[in-house]
């Protein structure tokens, strides 16, 4: 019984960790995204 609980700790640490670590590349690429596409809107002629 103990070592489920173990199980499920460290199977919920380690989605948490998971997350943690995509969590700021999604934000990054999203940011430089949104400049990309903004600068790409500015450089064309409307």
């Amino acid at each position: 019984m103990i070592d489920n609980i173990h199980i499920v700790l460290f199977g919920l640490y380690s989605k948490q960790f998971m997350f943690a670590s995509i969590w700021p590349t999604v934000l990054v690429s999203k940011v430089l995204f949104d400049l990309l596409n903004t600068h790409l809107q500015a450089s064309l002629p409307l």
